[in-house]
């Protein structure tokens, strides 16, 4: 794993654990955010989450 690949997952799991204290509407735009870069690096199913609202 090359150390792009490490820093973006480390900024994936921030923003994760972010969500979880943020208001529906921003955790949703926040949510789309961490699918897109997921699904650019391969690891959008590990990673990504889905928020309901």
């Amino acid at each position: 794993m090359s150390i792009t690949q490490q820093i973006s997952i480390s900024i994936l799991r921030s923003s994760i654990l972010k969500l979880n204290q943020s208001n529906s509407w921003i955790a949703n735009l926040r949510n789309q955010f961490i699918e897109e870069i997921a699904s650019e690096i391969g690891y959008y199913k590990k990673y990504s989450i889905f928020i309901t609202m």
